[in-house]
């Protein structure tokens, strides 16, 4: 199985190095997913040519290059335009801003209710999706529970179901993968509302997910892998992966 969001020195938030990244201990391919945000300063984009003329000579069938592109209203030319410039294995389009506001600081939290920030987050979510149909995989979709300071943090597709079948459908109708992402599957009620939500895409027509720890150092590649195996197994999902923008199962 691969892991399809993995992070290293050239994402501001990870120091980690590609040796350990070849070497890691789960022994699964890799994707490497560097974070591009060009909404959030400088420090949140870095060097494309100098990612690919640092990390070409080790790409292979188990070591990847991708990018996890951050998206926006704001920066959608200009996002596309990062994607267009290398000869990317995957790309992976992730949501991390709502009106303006940074989901891993508590300011959008304190300046939302509960159920308005996730209406609005999901929302934004479908916005990305229909605007930017070139990427292949949406990541994290419950990205905002992991910083929500509200008692409740979890998106249950009871609550949001009309919202959550829009963004479902719209990524089979895009052909657009939804990413199963593994950081939080630990948490019980983390597993119980995204295997509900991933339930409901193999009910609209989802057959194949990408896996990702969305790792930041080389030891927690592949974490939480067994907790999703379980949940493709119950829902009879299949994982997959991407080479040269093309799906592998």
């Amino acid at each position: 199985m691969f892991d399809s969001h993995v992070h290293s020195k050239f994402s501001e938030d990870s120091k980690e190095n590609i040796i350990n990244i070849i070497k890691n201990p789960k022994k699964s391919g890799v994707v490497i997913t560097d974070h591009m945000d060009i909404n959030v300063s400088p420090r949140f984009v870095f060097d494309v040519a100098e990612f690919y003329k640092e990390y070409i000579k080790y790409r292979n069938d188990r070591l990847l290059l991708g990018i996890e592109i951050g998206l926006t209203k704001e920066t959608e030319e200009e996002a596309r335009a990062i994607c267009e410039r290398a000869p990317y294995d995957y790309i992976l389009g992730a949501v991390h801003f709502v009106d303006g506001y940074d989901l891993y600081y508590p300011d959008i939290y304190k300046t939302y209710k509960r159920e308005e920030l996730y209406r609005l987050y999901l929302e934004t979510i479908l916005y990305s999706i229909n605007k930017n149909p070139y990427i292949d995989a949406l990541a994290h979709i419950d990205y905002i529970c992991r910083y929500s300071i509200f008692e409740d943090k979890e998106i249950r597709y009871s609550e949001y179901k009309d919202l959550i079948d829009e963004i479902l459908d719209s990524l089979l109708e895009n052909n657009i993968i939804l990413e199963l992402n593994t950081r939080r599957l630990n948490e019980k009620e983390a597993y119980n509302s995204l295997k509900q939500i991933f339930e409901r895409y193999k009910e609209l027509g989802g057959n194949y997910v990408t896996i990702g720890s969305d790792a930041h150092s080389s030891d927690l590649i592949g974490n939480n892998f067994s907790s999703a195996e379980e949940i493709l197994h119950d829902l009879n999902l299949k994982p997959c992966h991407f080479k040269n923008r093309k799906i592998v199962y």
